[in-house]
């Protein structure tokens, strides 16, 4: 399965991070960085066939690396590769379920 998001990070700019940080159980640093997060979630909700909850799912990012989807209740079922990218204003998640993952 795969999924696709693209958010606008101006978006973020009307919107009050620190509450929408408490809803989801992250600490959002800037409007980007809700962004990037919103993208991969929302990528990685579409491309799942198990419904959850964002706040379930953490999400690592590392300069100069893909995200990292850390599941530690498997909530997923399964492994997800994430792939992001952003310029001006606009960000695009990709998420893909790992055919190769080891059960």
């Amino acid at each position: 399965m795969i999924g696709i998001d693209i958010v606008t990070i101006s978006r973020f700019n009307q919107i009050d991070l620190t509450r929408l940080g408490i809803k989801l159980e992250k600490n959002f640093t800037s409007p980007l960085d809700a962004a990037k997060t919103w993208a991969c979630l929302e990528a990685l909700y579409k491309a799942s066939s198990i419904k959850f909850r964002f706040k379930d799912i953490q999400l690592l990012f590392d300069k100069n690396k893909p995200p990292v989807v850390i599941d530690r209740n498997n909530v997923l079922k399964s492994r997800y590769i994430l792939s992001l990218t952003h310029e001006k204003d606009i960000c695009i998640a990709v998420a893909v379920k790992d055919l190769n993952e080891t059960n």
